[in-house]
């Protein structure tokens, strides 16, 4: 889902941190690993979006489009980073012993 505003970015970026929260109760690896990668993928388009009007970067004939600037999709973008994925460890250590 591409977000418009920074509001959106906010209210998308607290509900996959959300799920991360749950899949990690259920010691679900793989549920916490998707929502990391969510968000920074998150982060990545919403990059795309801001340097790139319509999210292309490449014009018909493969030439890389010039790039503009897009505040609001910027902030966007900086709505997905502060959410701290260093605060989101995916590690063997959460799951269950399984010996």
């Amino acid at each position: 889902m591409q977000c418009r505003t920074p509001s959106i970015a906010e209210e998308s970026a607290a509900k996959i941190l959300e799920l991360y929260e749950g899949y990690k109760e259920q010691n679900d690896f793989v549920g916490m690993d998707m929502a990391r990668k969510f968000l920074q993928m998150g982060y990545t388009r919403a990059m795309r979006y801001a340097k790139h009007k319509g999210g292309r970067k490449y014009d018909s004939n493969h030439e890389l489009l010039p790039e503009s600037v897009n505040e609001e999709k910027i902030e966007c973008a900086q709505v997905r980073q502060c959410v701290k994925l260093a605060d989101m460890p995916i590690s063997v250590a959460h799951l269950p012993d399984v010996q």
